[in-house]
C-alpha cells in the first residue's frame, strides 16, 4: 500500500503524545522547525509572547527547539505543537514546578476564534493533573491580551496578581497572573 503525503507527514512527526477533541499534540523537536515557524509567523503573535520578538528568525526557532529538548530530557515539562489535520494549529507548553504547572499556549494565525486555545488549555490541565500530579495550574498573559484572559477565565482560572514578565528583547511586559486549583477536578 502506498502512503499518501499526509501519512508521510504524520510519520515524520511521530505518534502524538496525546489528543483532545480536535487536536493531536506532538513533542516539539527540531524536525518541527518549519511547523513552529508557521505558528508564529505574524508580528502580532510574536508581540503577544514574551519568548519571541519580531521579525522571527531561524535562530529563535532553533533556540526554542533546543529549550524544548532540554525540558523533555529533564522531564520538568512538555513543549508540544498542536495539529489539526496535520496543520500546525498552535503550541501548548507545560512547565512543572513543585505542586504546580505553568501553562503557556498560542494559536496559529488563521486558527483564531475557533475555540482551539480553550481546547489546548483544557488538555493542558488534564496533563498537569495526571502526568505531573500538580495541584495547581497558573499562566501569565499580557495586560492587553483580553482574548487570552477570557480563555483562562472560561477554563476556571482567576486573576491573582499583576507582575512584570521579562521578554527576550530585555524589556519587561506588564502582565496578569491567573491561577486555578486542580484538586477535585
Amino acid at each position: 500500500m502506498t502512503k499518501t503525503s499526509d501519512e508521510n507527514a504524520r510519520n515524520e512527526k511521530g505518534e502524538p503524545f496525546f489528543k483532545t477533541q480536535r487536536l493531536s499534540y506532538h513533542l516539539l523537536t527540531h524536525k518541527h522547525d518549519e511547523d513552529l515557524h508557521k505558528t508564529l509567523n505574524a508580528k502580532e503573535s510574536c508581540e503577544a509572547l514574551s519568548l519571541f520578538f519580531w521579525p522571527l528568525d531561524q535562530k529563535q526557532i532553533t533556540n526554542f527547539c533546543d529549550i524544548a529538548l532540554s525540558v523533555h530530557q529533564k522531564d520538568n515539562g512538555l513543549v508540544l505543537l498542536a495539529y489539526l489535520d496535520d496543520q500546525p494549529a498552535g503550541h501548548l507548553g507545560l512547565w512543572n514546578e513543585p505542586e504546580s504547572v505553568q501553562i503557556g499556549y498560542w494559536v496559529t494565525p488563521g486558527f483564531h476564534g475557533q475555540g482551539f486555545a480553550s481546547e489546548m488549555v483544557q488538555g493542558g490541565l488534564e496533563i498537569a493533573r495526571l502526568h505531573f500530579k500538580a495541584t495547581k495550574a497558573w499562566a501569565t498573559t499580557a495586560n492587553d491580551n483580553i482574548s487570552s484572559q477570557k480563555v483562562l477565565q472560561k477554563n476556571g482560572f482567576i486573576k491573582t496578581e499583576s507582575k512584570l514578565v521579562p521578554c527576550e528583547d530585555g524589556t519587561l511586559r506588564p502582565s496578569k497572573v491567573f491561577t486555578r486549583s486542580l484538586v477535585d477536578v
